[in-house]
C-alpha cells in the first residue's frame, strides 16, 4: 500500500510542478520541461502502482522490466 500512496505523492508533486511551469511567463524553458516532467512521473507512477497493486506482469509488466528486456535483447530487435 506504501507504493501506492507513494504514487500519488509523485503525482500530486508532478502536477505543482507543472503548474508552475507552465504559469511562470518569465521561465522560457517551461514549455520543454513540462512535458518532460510528465513523462518521468507518468514512468514513476506506472512502476510504483503495478508493484504497490501487485498487478501480473503478463498483464502489465513495470517499466524496469521492460527496459531490462530491452538492453538484454537489444541485438534481436
Amino acid at each position: 500500500m506504501i507504493f501506492v500512496i507513494a504514487a500519488l505523492f509523485v503525482w500530486a508533486a508532478g502536477w505543482w510542478l507543472n503548474v508552475i511551469l507552465a504559469t511562470k511567463p518569465d521561465f522560457k524553458a517551461g514549455p520543454v520541461l513540462a512535458p518532460i516532467n510528465f513523462g518521468i512521473v507518468l514512468i514513476i507512477m506506472w512502476e510504483l502502482l503495478v508493484k504497490g497493486l501487485e498487478v501480473s506482469p503478463v498483464i502489465l509488466p513495470p517499466p524496469t522490466a521492460i527496459a531490462v528486456t530491452f538492453v538484454e535483447r537489444f541485438d534481436i530487435l
